[in-house]
């Protein structure tokens, strides 16, 4: 696309109404379905990792896949960038966290996504200090119906089934997505994900430890998009589980981190002039996270000994 094509692209993201690039007082990045598709991303994080001024960072801990902006980062994920899904955001209210794992969304049924940089907290609230981003699964095609269906296998025994319906008919228009992944992680040394690897021994781990099979996860989607008239309707619901390492490399089975979310919004949007629209929105969304955390200890008595303690928080 050509300079002055790209700069006539409108964007919703910026202003929550329809805006044009070259009008848009802000830096701007779009990731369209065809720069997926071009470049095989098959994660979220993959996509966000590939925009210019964002960095990702995965501690495999309950906070995992956490965004960083322009050298900025914090331990909360991505507690100052607002992520939303068709201008839902997507928070985890217990502490202004915006976790990926809370994003209903498979890549394959991303139609586009829209980056805006800089400060969006005069649009959209506290938390959005470095930038927006909005993930678009709700470009409802022209036809009267189309279907896809993807099944794939993949490195880190990564298997993934994913189905999407889409249509159109007179005024209603709607899109239904739903995938399952499942793989077991990275398998690599410990030794080379640790900062202090001298220190394993004492912990009673192996010198040939390695985390194949210990960073299992498994991702259900499940998404709606529906308009008729001046309603449109947003359900989506995920469920994740994942394996991960708390404080210290666990020799067993590891902590087990589960993330249960479900969205529902409905919008009415009209026009009532030239350049005024009345625009409301309602929207429920409920959170549920547990976590099954493994560590070692090591007590000094008259002999050493390692223990291993298992406890559950909520």
């Amino acid at each position: 696309m050509g300079l002055a094509d790209l700069l006539e692209v409108t964007l919703t993201t910026a202003s929550m109404a329809p805006q044009k690039v070259a009008d848009i007082p802000a830096s701007v990045v779009i990731v369209t379905r065809r720069d997926i598709e071009l470049y095989g991303y098959t994660t979220l994080a993959q996509i966000l990792e590939s925009i210019p001024g964002l960095y990702g960072i995965n501690d495999y801990g309950a906070t995992a896949f956490t965004v960083g902006v322009r050298g900025f980062w914090s331990s909360v994920p991505n507690s100052n960038t607002i992520v939303m899904v068709n201008g839902v955001r997507q928070v985890y209210d217990y502490d202004g966290s915006n976790p990926l794992s809370r994003i209903a969304v498979p890549v394959e049924a991303i139609d586009r996504i829209e980056v805006v940089w800089g400060p969006m907290s005069v649009m959209f609230g506290s938390g959005a200090f470095y930038g927006a981003i909005n993930v678009m699964t709700n470009e409802f095609p022209a036809d009267p119906q189309h279907v896809s269906l993807t099944a794939a296998t993949g490195s880190a025994a990564t298997h993934k089934l994913y189905g999407r319906l889409s249509g159109r008919k007179e005024e209603l228009a709607y899109t239904v997505h739903a995938s399952v992944r499942d793989t077991d992680g990275i398998d690599q040394p410990l030794r080379a994900m640790v900062s202090r690897p001298e220190a394993l021994p004492r912990m009673g781990v192996p010198e040939d430890h390695r985390t194949g099979g210990r960073l299992e996860e498994r991702e259900v989607r499940f998404g709606f998009s529906g308009q008729l008239g001046c309603f449109e309707v947003e359900l989506s619901h995920s469920e994740d589980r994942g394996e991960g390492l708390f404080l210290r490399p666990a020799v067993s089975e590891g902590s087990v981190n589960r993330l249960t979310a479900s969205d529902f919004a409905v919008n009415y949007r009209r026009g009532l002039s030239g350049s005024l629209t009345l625009d409301a929105k309602l929207v429920y969304n409920r959170i549920r996270f547990r976590s099954d955390i493994a560590w070692s200890v090591r007590i000094s008595t008259a002999s050493s000994s390692t223990r291993s303690t298992r406890s559950s928080s909520r």
